[in-house]
């Protein structure tokens, strides 16, 4: 009777162990089809640039995932806030393109009344711009942060899941799937608008001598509006670059013939100013005007940075994975701007 009893145990322990083993296989795969649904939802709302998400109401949410549901749509709510950041950034750096190209004027045109009333602007707008791209990059931030969030929930719920929280790297796919591709005359015109753009530009603003020569004016393509604007204003920030440098050559020219110094291993404060009734002024005029210019350089490198990011941004809605070299400084062989890169693309984040 005893071993019949002990026999009889390790049968129903053998099958509660089973019967445990069967829950858990149904568990992982609800919990499989929730996350799959939802991430669904939120892939195609991401890489359609939705401003909200609509979770999906089947398969109906399992118990202990109640809490996990919420995380899913605060990914897109975080997503299109970096992007309202990004389009607050991106029209403060072309007003202060503006205000640049007015500070210069009024500098090179010895303006003494205006550079009075405008000079005390620049720190003004080197501020909010700061503020403004610093307010970009936490947001950024926080959009990857909701991402690393979902993962850590589900980490509780169901420790070791390889489950897959790849955002970018499944929007990018999912944009190839719905993306439709231009026909070769479109491309074709695409491609030709590219060139003869970024040839011109680099030629005109860069020193860049392209293969041929560009025409001065391009036809624009269909729906690449946004994408003219924002080559525009590029073009505007490159040309208020230009006459900087210019300027700033003939003020360094000026103080290096008036005080027979080399400005490149000489510091400010080790200039020796001439004491000839014309030299002295002058040297002591373009030493001011080279330290404001010195700011200005600052800030339209910075704002710079922003406008080559915006075309790039606008090259990527209208045709997307086009294998264009979209950065106009690396066009033409120059160092790239340079932005830090989205925090959503690291592969930590992958599965």
């Amino acid at each position: 009777m005893g071993m019949i009893s002990r026999t009889m145990i390790l049968v129903v322990a053998v099958a509660a162990v089973a019967g445990c083993d069967l829950v858990r296989q149904i568990d992982t795969a609800a919990y499989r089809e929730f996350h799959q649904s939802r991430w669904t939802a939120v892939v195609d709302a991401y890489a359609r640039r939705e401003v909200a998400l609509e979770l999906p109401h089947e398969p109906t949410t399992p118990r202990v995932c109640a809490g996990l549901e919420p995380a899913y749509p605060r990914i897109i709510t975080q997503s299109r806030m970096e992007e309202e950041d990004w389009e607050r950034l991106n029209e403060q750096s072309r007003t202060a393109v503006q205000f640049v190209a007015e500070m210069l004027d009024v500098l090179v045109s010895r303006d003494t009344l205006n550079l009075e009333k405008l000079a005390p602007q620049i720190d003004n707008y080197t501020l909010e711009h700061g503020q403004l791209r610093s307010a970009w990059l936490d947001q950024r931030e926080q959009a990857a942060k909701a991402v690393s969030d979902l993962t850590g929930l589900w980490q509780e719920v169901w420790p070791g899941n390889d489950l897959g929280f790849d955002l970018a790297g499944d929007a990018r796919a999912l944009s190839e799937k719905i993306y439709i591709k231009p026909d070769q005359l479109r491309s074709d015109a695409l491609a030709h608008y590219h060139a003869n753009e970024y040839d011109r530009l680099a030629m005109v603003y860069l020193d860049y001598t392209p293969v041929t020569t560009p025409q001065p004016q391009s036809h624009i393509p269909a729906d690449c509006d946004d994408l003219a604007v924002a080559i525009r204003h590029l073009e505007a920030g490159l040309m208020v670059r230009y006459s900087m440098d210019r300027a700033i050559e003939q003020d360094v020219a000026r103080i290096q013939d008036l005080a027979g110094i080399d400005l490149s291993q000489t510091p400010w404060n080790k200039i020796e100013m001439p004491s000839g009734r014309y030299a002295r002024p002058r040297v002591s005029a373009a030493i001011a005007r080279l330290k404001l210019l010195k700011y200005l350089d600052e800030l339209l490198t910075d704002c710079l940075d922003i406008l080559v990011g915006e075309v790039e941004r606008q090259w990527g809605l209208v045709w997307p994975g086009n294998g264009l070299e979209t950065n106009i400084f690396a066009h033409a062989g120059l160092a790239e701007a340079i932005l830090p890169p989205d925090p959503l693309a690291i592969p930590t984040l992958r599965k």
